[in-house]
């Protein structure tokens, strides 16, 4: 179903769609909340991230992602993906 709105859509239009959406859960949730979904959160942001002009806005997605990777890299979480 996702790939189905996904080609209906044009490209350009699906990137800042994505952007927004980052952008909304970065804005709408709590920081803990913002942990839960660090990976949906950076892969949405990254999606559209051809959009971000702004230095300081490309700075604060490389924190993201580096804050995803630190998670991800954590021992307590790579037991629980096995």
């Amino acid at each position: 179903m996702v790939r189905a709105a996904h080609s209906a859509v044009d490209p350009p239009t699906l990137k800042t769609t994505h952007l927004q959406i980052g952008q909304l859960f970065r804005t709408n949730l709590s920081e803990s909340e913002q942990a839960e979904q660090i990976f949906e959160i950076a892969n949405h942001c990254n999606l559209g991230q051809e959009l971000l002009n702004n230095a300081q806005v490309r700075s604060q997605l490389a924190e993201l992602d580096l804050w995803s990777l630190d998670k991800f890299m954590r021992p307590s979480d790579l037991l629980l993906r096995q």
